[in-house]
């Protein structure tokens, strides 16, 4: 049995394999452990044999796994036919004992789409489990009858102790899956196919007989025959075709010679009747093997689609003066051919006009028949073949077109006639295609940036008419753009990423930052340019402010775009623009050992399509502070999409997004809960920063435009930690029956409250067989008024509280009360404690404020006077402690002052009283080291747990970042196992 100690281990492993798999961390820079041959080991998948349509179960093993150490650790791939066979689960084994990650069911890498299914596991005991050891059970879905492969291929295995385990041997498997299916085929109506009746997935001895039935809706198809099969079935030996019930029965039994594996025991001869489809649905009477068993398989039902040719006409976009083709085809011809076409084609004749009439495919060449008419816009094409007949896709003809006006025509096709090789006509449709007649454009791109960071904008010449004859693209431009230098500031121009034929150096680029001028002009060679969407240029821009700006492309006869000889290319202009994005993280204050909240704002420029996602990563001191958690802002950011807390490292990945319009100004769009963790001293504020910043990784307006570049860095923030307030009540010494007044006083930091304490409201409990609490008077200024004094009768216990009007109200250290006390004369010698509890604190503006209390304890001696051996063993003689005491000055203490403290004690005193505290936790600081050192892995400082074992690969593993839970104000343990960290970097989080 595990040991007890285990359950801490446990409650681990998840959080230590999380991290272990996060393939997003990429922060596992511990050594790879050594490689350790071992030839006894193999990896198998085992193989199953289903009917077609069922479940079935493989299982993985690790094989020969010895001792001492045992497995630690796998990662592995099943490569499969996803056409054949699809996983529904993959599950880790209690045999393995480690938690497992697959890409199985929902997760983002599903294994379906690709035909390879990843896993991966880890368990943390030591020893790990030996012997043949089951890993992973995967359920598969038989899809198609045959014998499908699973292939293994194994990427990483390890033992216990983190060695790599090599030169092992991998065994693979198979998905044997018995059953019958028809089909698929395609037909147009009037055409006619053959669709396959196979029977698959037959182990040996054989298949010997079979006898099935296929259904069809006879509305659809119509059956007109049955061929043979595949050797060594030929003929059936029944085959009955029932036309009016769509039903055909089909049966055949071998003498000798039984086929194994997958075989076409027959072929259906189907003609197409109207369009639509239906289905082929497999029924099995019997399939019998070469012993005379039945085996047992399960059906497949097939598809015949029964569609219609059309004959189409093709769309262009072309610039007024230009030209291109057009194709005229016929497509879809399916289950017969076509012999001939004679088409009537009409068109607006203001807005195109047809130049010529170009050559079809082979074995249709230029046709008979090509009459032009533009002025009744219209074109009339014919042709036939005698010898070849095509099916599927064939072009009968291109069309030469060019634009006259800007606008759009349609091509409207009118059939004469269409036949097919017999010379039938053929059923048809039609799909009419159109020529648009528009200037191209010339877009400059859009951004997002933060104020002084930089960006390449692309200067992009969309719609350049297609070739003509190998002539046309585009073959020069001369721009100029328009900025305004207060908000944006034109680095330089690129021709890096742009097309090919543009990526020579510029002939011309120039940028004037004081007038807000840019100039770029360049020109290609040859005869032929680039179509289509060009990107020319880059052009590199800064934001200097924030703010939205235009980046504006003048329309102008000096600045335009030509074709390789120089006719000029029509085009309209389309600006550009940065948008000049803030990202900033807030400021707190915030005590020692206490949460804050820090928001995190975007301010997006008004005027724009707002904001719609945002992805930023903070980074903070981990040794300062430790996030707990992430939560939305204000709506529509009142949710994230992506919340990744890495305290091991000091990163939050935040992602959010938005659908329910758009969001601009000042948006508040997440809130982290943080904790303060240490501090230097109150009187050293400077050195208590802790800074948070932020860097932008993208961001998306209304518009779903993705920004052309990364933004930078926001603005940062951070946490001043600072001393919390304290209420601390003196320790006095005392002898039996005398009477003192102890003072209570209390440290209010300014930071935490700027606007000083205006009321209080405290418990106190004692032993009242010990003490007697007479009454309480006031402190200092201007809390030197007699509190409220409300005493528990009979009970050791009362409570005070006391408010002043002044406002600002008093900061730093000063005297709130007085408690009147006398010790009984049946009291025993030794301690006993004035336990205080903060039961409310407000500020001079009436909000509440947090504070520490902490109690005090008197210190009772006997009668007998001090230094006479009456005094309790190891308690000093007792000071003298005057029945009244002091009036203080509320006024606050200047830095690195001491405070005088009534009855007794100062700053100083308190100062070191601190730093005593300080060295009582650095020594139990050491001694939980020591026993943390016992076991390095282990916050308890014991247990099985084992260092990491070998990493994963990068980019495969869980995308969630591990989360590990906060722990108490003074930790000893660390931050627990993380990857990257060796034991010795983990240190002892000091108590206060």
């Amino acid at each position: 049995m595990r040991k007890a100690s285990d359950n801490v281990a446990a409650a681990l492993r998840l959080v230590v394999l999380a991290i272990l798999l996060s393939a997003t961390l990429g922060v596992l820079v511990r050594p790879l452990p050594p490689a350790r041959a071992d030839t006894a080991v193999s990896v198998s998948i085992s193989s199953s044999v289903v009917p077609l349509g069922t479940t079935a179960t493989t299982d993985i093993f690790v094989n020969g796994v010895s001792g001492p150490s045992g497995l630690g650790t796998y990662e592995m791939s099943v490569a499969f036919d996803k056409s054949k066979v699809k996983v529904v689960s993959a599950t880790g084994d209690g045999g393995f004992g480690g938690s497992m990650v697959s890409n199985a069911g929902d997760q983002p890498w599903l294994s379906n789409g690709t035909g390879t299914l990843r896993l991966a596991a880890y368990q943390p005991w030591m020893p790990g489990p030996t012997g043949n050891v089951k890993v992973a059970v995967i359920i598969w879905k038989s899809l198609a009858p045959g014998i499908h492969p699973l292939a293994l291929s194994v990427d990483l295995l390890s033992n216990s102790n983190g060695d790599f385990i090599t030169g092992f041997p991998v065994v693979n498997g198979e998905m044997t899956v018995t059953g019958a299916a028809a089909g698929p085929g395609t037909v147009n109506i009037g055409g006619r196919t053959t669709v396959a009746i196979t029977v698959g997935g037959v182990l040996s001895p054989g298949l010997k007989s079979y006898a099935l039935t296929v259904a069809f809706n006879p509305a659809k198809i119509s059956v007109s025959g049955v061929d043979d099969g595949d050797p060594p079935f030929g003929a059936p030996s029944t085959k009955v075709i029932d036309s009016v019930a769509g039903l055909v029965t089909l049966g055949d039994s071998l003498p000798s010679g039984y086929p194994v594996g997958s075989v076409v025991v027959a072929r259906l001869n189907i003609q197409g009747v109207a369009e639509g489809g239906t289905d082929l649905a497999v029924s099995i009477t019997s399939l019998v093997d070469a012993t005379g068993s039945p085996l047992d398989a399960g059906v497949a039902s097939g598809a015949v689609n029964v569609t219609l040719p059309v004959v189409k006409t093709g769309s262009v976009v072309i610039n007024p003066a230009l030209s291109a083709s057009v194709a005229v085809t016929a497509e879809g011809l399916a289950g017969q051919s076509l012999k001939s076409y004679q088409l009537a084609i009409s068109f607006d004749r203001a807005r195109i006009k047809v130049a010529g009439v170009g050559d079809g495919d082979a074995p249709f060449g230029r046709p008979a028949t090509a009459m032009i008419d533009n002025t009744a816009g219209a074109v009339v094409l014919a042709d036939s073949v005698s010898t070849e007949f095509p099916t599927g896709r064939v072009v009968l003809a291109y069309l030469q077109v060019e634009g006259l006006a800007n606008g759009v025509t349609g091509l409207s096709v009118q059939v004469v006639s269409l036949t097919n090789q017999a010379g039938v006509p053929i059923t048809y449709g039609k799909v009419e295609g159109a020529v648009t007649v528009s200037p191209a454009s010339v877009e400059v791109g859009q951004v997002f940036l933060l104020k002084d960071a930089s960006v390449d904008i692309p200067v992009t010449v969309r719609g350049v008419p297609p070739l003509t004859g190998g002539k046309g693209g585009l073959g020069s431009y001369f721009f100029r753009i328009n900025f305004d230098p207060a908000k944006v500031r034109v680095n330089r121009f690129s021709s890096s990423g742009a097309d090919p034929q543009f990526a020579a150096r510029l002939v011309l680029a120039s940028s004037d930052n004081n007038t807000g001028q840019a100039f770029f002009r360049q020109s290609v060679t040859g005869e032929a340019g680039p179509t289509g969407d060009v990107v020319v240029a880059k052009m590199n821009v800064t934001a200097l402010a924030d703010g939205d700006t235009t980046l504006a492309l003048v329309d102008h006869p000096d600045y335009k775009l030509a074709d390789p000889s120089g006719i000029p290319i029509m085009a309209t202009w389309k600006s550009g623009r940065v948008v000049g994005v803030a990202v900033e993280v807030g400021s707190t204050t915030a005590a020692v050992n206490s949460t804050a909240r820090i928001s995190m704002t975007i301010r997006f420029p008004a005027g724009t399509p707002g904001l719609k996602s945002f992805a930023a990563t903070i980074g903070f001191d981990r040794s300062k502070i430790r996030v707990d958690s992430v939560s939305g802002g204000d709506a529509p950011f009142g949710s994230l999409t992506t919340k990744k807390i890495d305290n091991a490292v000091g990163t939050v990945l935040l992602a959010g997004s938005q659908t329910g319009g758009t969001a601009t100004g000042n948006i508040l769009v997440a809130v982290l809960n943080v904790a303060a963790l240490s501090v230097t001293d109150s009187r050293s504020v400077g050195n208590n920063a802790s800074p948070i910043s932020v860097t932008v990784s993208g961001l998306t307006d209304g518009s779903d435009r993705v920004p052309a570049g990364i933004p930078g860095s926001g603005s940062p923030g951070g946490i001043t930690i600072v001393w919390p307030n304290t209420v601390r009540v003196q320790s006095p010494s005392m002898v039996r029956g005398t009477t003192a007044d102890i003072p209570i006083f209390i440290e209010v930091n300014e930071l935490l409250v700027p606007r000083g304490l205006g009321s209080y409201r405290l418990r106190i409990d004692f032993d009242n067989t010990k003490l007697v609490l007479n009454s309480v008077r006031g402190g200092s200024s201007p809390f030197n008024a007699a509190p409220t004094f409300e005493r528990s009768a009979g009970a050791g216990s009362a409570i005070i509280s006391a408010s002043q009007p002044a406002s600002p109200g008093p900061r730093g250290s000063f005297t709130i009360a007085y408690l009147n006390v006398t010790v009984k004369n049946t009291a025993a010698a030794g301690q006993t404690g004035l336990a205080a509890t903060v039961l409310s604190l407000v500020d001079s503006g009436g909000d509440s404020v947090s504070a520490n209390a902490e109690s005090g304890v008197v210190s009772i001696y006997p009668s007998s006077p001090p230094g006479s051996g009456g005094a309790p063993p190891g308690l000093p003689p007792p000071p003298p402690v005057s029945a009244t005491a002091p009036t203080l000055t509320p006024t606050p203490t200047p830095t690195g002052s001491p405070t005088p403290v009534p009855g007794g004690g100062s700053g100083a005193a308190r100062s070191t009283t601190r730093a005593t505290r300080a060295a009582g936790s650095a020594a139990n600081d050491s001694i939980s080291r020591r026993r943390a050192d016992s076991n390095p892995y282990s916050p308890t400082g014991a247990g099985p747990l084992r260092p990491p074992p070998g990493r994963f690969r990068r980019g495969f593993g869980s995308s969630g970042a591990s989360s590990l839970a906060p722990g108490p104000a003074c930790e000893n343990s660390g931050d627990g196992l993380t990857a990257g960290r060796q034991p010795e970097e983990r240190r002892p989080r000091p108590c206060r």
